[in-house]
């Protein structure tokens, strides 16, 4: 299979190329499968989103393609706009969110156009959400082959800030029915879809982990400087943007169960958009705890290779691409033992797992992550199992697959 269209709601690249920038984990991974992806011979790349209104130019080898309010509107088909008033008056859509429904569903006649003009072999969906469901029907419709990639399940946990109101479920149901090839980012994820379905396997689903690639363009920027931490100190890191899922505002709860000696040697850097409006900085109470805010990838770098430790405590974690960019400078990583991602990146001489999700439990972890002996090039070396180049590897075997099927 070598002419394939993957379908996203956006993706992270410059915008000096006219084409939005997003800078959040997952439009920098399919940037980065995208762009990799591109690199080998054997496939074509091309990639639409719907975030974007955009001409056609190509990027890194990857051809992003036309897509402007002339191409929607001259396309439009009235079916594709009536089943987006079907959909907004059955899930009750938020009034705000509205013309963004509408534009994703009449966007299809256009969607039609180009796979049917392009003659893809294969459209790599990735994710289930008002952005690609119009696509997934319009592809069963006109039986255009099609896989999706889930970058993390949006409606398996109870969160009372996501607000899901398509049948992510519902999907994952017809995949399974209809044989539709599926690839997840993480053992963990695959495990849970398999408990929904009550089966023990189901060999449509698979799982491609994440990849690491190291930006080229590494801005530096000394860390220990900017923030007025001493050299004898040790550093920790707690990346991903700032909400009741990624969970940090149990790390200012547990820093204060930490023995004193320990606290004033140890400083924990938070990085990431506040999605709270500013109440998790208004509850840090001890100097040694800094929100640092959003970090450029081009610096982030520098927190790595000057850090000593990683945190994740996510309440769920499809993958968490911190975890292995940190493997890549050397950092042990301290986590929960129930994160779906642990099955995949697990390794004693790389991760510490804490059982219990207590404060107390919390701050024992960080206190025994701080005291023992950690192995930089070990730790290093087992980066090397989630590599971009592996897992640019393992779609292209993914996509052979599907073409002799």
């Amino acid at each position: 299979m070598n002419n394939i269209l993957h379908f996203v709601s956006y993706i992270a690249i410059p915008t000096k190329k006219k084409f939005s920038t997003n800078l959040s984990g997952y439009g920098y991974l399919v940037h980065d499968i995208a762009t990799n992806l591109a690199k080998n011979s054997e496939v074509s790349i091309s990639v639409m989103t719907q975030s974007s209104i955009t001409n056609e130019f190509n990027y890194k080898g990857v051809k992003i393609l036309k897509r402007t309010w002339s191409d929607i509107l001259l396309n439009l088909n009235v079916y594709h706009l009536l089943n987006a008033l079907s959909v907004i008056l059955k899930r009750k859509i938020p009034i705000k969110k509205l013309p963004n429904i509408i534009l994703y569903f009449i966007s299809m006649g256009y969607c039609k156009k180009v796979i049917q003009e392009g003659k893809f072999e294969l459209i790599h969906i990735h994710g289930i959400s008002y952005y690609t469901i119009p696509l997934i029907e319009l592809c069963e419709k006109h039986n255009f082959k099609y896989m999706v990639t889930l970058h993390g399940l949006n409606s398996f946990y109870k969160d009372p800030n996501a607000k899901i109101s398509w049948n992510e479920k519902k999907y994952i149901k017809h995949f399974y029915e209809n044989n539709i090839p599926v690839t997840v980012i993480s053992e963990g994820v695959r495990k849970k879809i398999m408990e929904f379905l009550y089966l023990k396997n189901a060999t449509n689903f698979k799982v491609i982990n994440a990849g690491y690639e190291k930006s080229q363009s590494e801005d530096f920027i000394d860390i220990r400087k900017k923030y007025s931490i001493p050299n004898d100190c040790k550093i920790m890191l707690c990346i991903g943007g700032i909400s009741d899922r990624k969970n940090q505002k149990q790390a200012l709860a547990s820093f204060d169960k930490i023995d004193h000696k320990i606290k004033e040697k140890l400083y924990i850097l938070f990085l990431g958009y506040d999605t709270t409006g500013g109440e998790f900085e208004s509850k840090i109470s001890h100097k040694n705890l800094i929100y640092c805010g959003f970090i450029p990838k081009s610096r982030i770098g520098s927190y790595y290779q000057q850090s000593d430790f990683n945190l994740i405590i996510s309440k769920h974690e499809g993958f968490g691409l911190s975890s292995i960019e940190g493997f890549n400078s050397g950092l042990p990583l301290l986590t929960y033992a129930d994160l779906e991602v642990v099955d995949d990146i697990f390794d004693k001489n790389a991760v510490l797992l804490i059982n219990d999700r207590s404060d107390e439990a919390l701050a024992k972890g960080i206190v025994k992550i701080y005291r023992k002996k950690w192995d930089k090039d070990t730790i290093i070396k087992h980066s090397q199992k989630f590599t971009i180049n592996k897992m640019t590897e393992h779609y292209i075997e993914h996509y052979k697959q599907l073409k002799d099927d």
